[in-house]
């Protein structure tokens, strides 16, 4: 049996990611996850759950790390959070010093820390990248776009999902919402100056509306172990996570992905949304972590975090039949409640995917 530490277990589809661990025939697993919301509903899904600290609270947070692996002699971490995967590529030497048989699911490079940083990469190795500008004041912000009335999508370069994302659109005369609970709007220039509290670190792109794609990847040594390309099925694109996919069989994306894994020489799980325009495939986001909806893939045939754990002890990785073609929706569902410290009788899975 191992001992497996998962972060940020109050997102959405976690209930599949459990699953891919707990429904396989061939190993056992004590899952404890950690959360910075107590009431994240998934926690019941694990044998061990612990409000964590935000990892803004960098000594506390590590402190808190250290004593959940030491308690639960904890083997492996799947952080799930790109601030989590922050904390691990500062932090890793001294945790794997204090725990030497300590794995984490991916030796995690600095390329993936940044939008800038990616981006820069992509331009430097000749991989499809959407345009880009890396903004360091506002003066030089407003100087591009007082030239040209395109769209543009305007993002902090360290930032995640869709927040502090702005859709600049000269021709909309309000500003307009397109999340609930994030900084992200379409709004004109002179509206964004009014509410833009950054004044660097930002990156400035084209805007394509377009079919957007995820990637999941597992490779090592710069080689590609197992991938699945799914194609999201959403109305707003905007959205931090998708409300159902297709999974396709796209050459182009793969051989895409295969050479930006080939010229970064990475190891280790990776995620990938890339963007259709006029033929051109194009990479806009990659981070050294899975998708929170990677559950698609496990239906699909692919049980991505098992094959991830098998690579870093190894074991052979499998070489799964994909079921393309196939499509999967969200679903909010319940199970009956078997555990005595909770109240309800029925608990949520919270969203987990289902075939359609």
């Amino acid at each position: 049996m191992k001992n497996v530490l998962i972060s940020c277990v109050g997102g959405m589809l976690i209930y599949d990611f459990v699953k891919s661990l707990k429904k396989n025939n061939n190993y056992k697993f004590k899952l404890v996850g950690i959360d910075n919301d107590e009431k994240a509903y998934n926690k019941v899904l694990f044998d061990k759950f612990y409000k964590c600290p935000k990892t803004t609270h960098k000594k506390k947070y590590y402190n808190f790390i250290k004593n959940i692996i030491k308690i639960h002699k904890i083997d492996f971490i799947f952080p799930l959070s790109d601030n989590e995967n922050r904390f691990f590529f500062k932090n890793k030497k001294k945790l794997i010093k204090l725990f030497p048989k300590l794995k984490l699911p991916s030796k995690i490079q600095d390329i993936f820390l940044s939008k800038t940083k990616l981006y820069n990469f992509c331009d430097q190795n000749d991989i499809n990248v959407n345009k880009f500008k890396i903004i360091n004041n506002l003066k030089e912000l407003k100087k591009i776009l007082s030239k040209s009335k395109k769209k543009y999508i305007l993002k902090q370069s360290t930032g995640h999902g869709s927040n502090d994302t702005f859709l600049i659109n000269e021709k909309r005369k309000k500003t307009r919402q397109l999340l609930a609970n994030r900084r992200c709007y379409e709004l004109n220039k002179k509206n964004l100056f009014k509410i833009l509290n950054k004044k660097s670190g930002m990156i400035l792109t084209d805007y394509y509306k377009s079919d957007i794609f995820d990637v999941d990847c597992l490779s090592k040594n710069g080689k590609v172990l197992l991938m699945v390309v799914r194609k999201r099925l959403l109305t707003n694109s905007f959205l931090n996570y998708s409300t159902g996919h297709k999974i396709v069989k796209n050459k182009k994306i793969e051989k895409l992905i295969i050479k930006f894994v080939k010229s970064s020489n990475y190891t280790g799980i990776s995620d990938y949304d890339v963007i259709k325009n006029k033929g051109k495939y194009m990479i806009i986001d990659a981070s050294s972590r899975f998708s929170g909806s990677v559950g698609a893939s496990l239906l699909a045939g692919v049980n991505f975090p098992l094959e991830c754990i098998k690579m870093n002890y190894g074991k052979q990785v499998s070489k799964p039949k994909i079921d393309y073609n196939l499509i999967t929706k969200t679903f909010f569902s319940f199970d009956e409640n078997n555990k005595n410290d909770y109240i309800e009788k029925y608990l949520p899975k919270l969203e987990n995917q289902i075939k359609i």
